[in-house]
């Protein structure tokens, strides 16, 4: 199972993947003197130095930004607030007064855009899989809840779970009929990928 995750962290857009399973391959070494094996993955989007490229004021879009670079292809840079506001995205107002986009606006407008760019690839995704093993089934879409929601309940009492035990277990796709509505968009959590 690979979790997948676009964050920004000061000033980089980083797609973390997360391996879980028993036959991974190809895992890095991570703690003191490297004692522990790490299923984290980090994947650059938008550089640091892409960013200083457009940044006009701190965490903030230069108004004569036209591009920006994400993996390896340039995108083209929206100034009109409207349009944010036209995909729900809220400008951020903290100590802007030039009224510059910010980076977590413009990430956001990108992605309600061109949303495949900010998804691991397959070759990506496969990076500690080993390449024998078939692919399943590839969920993009659930209905996510923040632990603190669980209220004392085990993580494993939550549907998306269950369902995808269910899925390992029996290697039966048609047992994955949610019930619950998608909400793992981003719009559904105006917090995410805030400092």
């Amino acid at each position: 199972m690979c979790l997948r995750k676009a964050d920004l962290e000061i000033g980089v857009v980083v797609q973390k993947l997360n391996y879980f399973g028993n036959c991974l391959v190809n895992l890095n070494k991570a703690g003191l003197n490297d004692i522990y094996t790490c299923n984290t993955k980090y994947i650059t989007l938008i550089s640091g130095e892409d960013f200083e490229k457009v940044e006009g004021d701190f965490k903030l879009v230069s108004k004569e930004a036209k591009e920006i670079k994400i993996k390896n292809s340039e995108f083209p840079i929206e100034h009109d607030k409207q349009k944010y506001k036209n995909s729900g995205i809220e400008i951020q107002n903290f100590d802007n007064p030039n009224d510059l986009i910010d980076h977590q606006s413009l990430i956001r407008y990108l992605d309600d855009r061109t949303p495949e760019v900010f998804k691991a690839t397959e070759e990506e995704l496969r990076t500690s899989i080993p390449g024998n093993l078939p692919l399943l089934l590839k969920i993009d879409k659930w209905h996510h809840k923040s632990y603190s929601e669980y209220g004392g309940h085990k993580p494993s009492s939550y549907e998306i779970y269950q369902m995808i035990a269910k899925v390992l277990e029996s290697k039966d796709i048609a047992k994955w009929k949610t019930t619950l509505k998608p909400n793992n968009d981003w719009r559904n959590w105006p917090e995410a990928g805030s400092l």
